[in-house]
């Protein structure tokens, strides 16, 4: 792998609409239950909110651009997500446009494969 070439590449950035529904479907999918969660499960709740962990859905789909950034050869079937972080400015609204990019920011050696740092932006897009 050819971390500056991989380092100096531009991304496509991917695109992700959502609305209620889909907020709630996420909030299901994710264990929200109707006693416990109702704000996360009931669109005419008056704090009706949607879970921070869906803005991951956008950057997630952006990451599939990395199997084809030059410098970056893997063999899918072999890949390991480590970890991921989320730093939040405010809460997510419960309809909107968001658009994601994701640049690489170091590829390290690790003798018997490498690990890939990338880093994902998110923001609502008219």
């Amino acid at each position: 792998m050819d971390a500056a070439e991989a380092k100096a590449a531009r991304l496509p950035d991917a695109y992700l609409s959502y609305n209620n529904r889909d907020a709630i479907i996420y909030a299901l999918g994710v264990g929200a239950q109707l006693k416990e969660d109702l704000a996360l499960l009931y669109e005419n709740h008056e704090d009706f909110k949607v879970i921070p962990t869906y803005v991951v859905s956008a950057a997630l789909d952006a990451t599939k651009h990395i199997k084809n950034c030059p410098g970056i050869k893997y063999d899918l079937p072999k890949i390991l997500h480590g970890e991921q972080y989320i730093e939040m400015y405010e809460p997510l609204p419960t309809e909107a446009n968001m658009r994601s990019e994701v640049r690489i920011i170091d590829i390290l050696d690790k003798g018997s494969g490498a690990l890939i740092l990338s880093e994902g932006s998110t923001c609502d897009y008219l």
